[in-house]
């Protein structure tokens, strides 16, 4: 199993605090600002998985989403969006999973092997 996802968050800190927590459970993190950046990473080298926020600098995380699974590429979303309608939405989209934050970072982990 491959432990390389791309971490795509809008907020620097978050997506900081999120890459350590994932590299401390033993994931290769290639962190992107925002949707255009995660694509080409993606397209370089196809990582096991994308978490991904839904709210992007400049794109929706849901487009992101679609195209990467048209690329046969697993999408799980980590984000402050928490209505049950958001949820339905990412699923829709694609996603493997969708996780509200916070979230602890070993259930992180837990909940992207399961996807893996």
């Amino acid at each position: 199993m491959s432990k390389s996802v791309i971490l795509v968050e809008g907020d620097r800190r978050m997506r900081e605090l999120v890459q350590y927590c994932l590299e401390a459970n033993g994931f290769q993190v290639r962190p992107a600002e925002g949707a255009a950046i995660a694509l080409t990473l993606a397209e370089q080298e196809p990582p096991a998985l994308v978490i991904c926020e839904v709210n992007l600098p400049g794109a929706s995380g849901l487009e992101l989403c679609k195209t990467l699974v048209e690329k046969g590429i697993k999408v799980l979303f980590l984000t402050a969006q928490t209505k049950p309608q958001d949820e339905e939405t990412g699923l829709a989209a694609g996603a493997s999973r969708y996780v509200a934050k916070p979230v602890l970072g070993k259930r992180l982990a837990e909940t992207i092997a399961e996807v893996l």
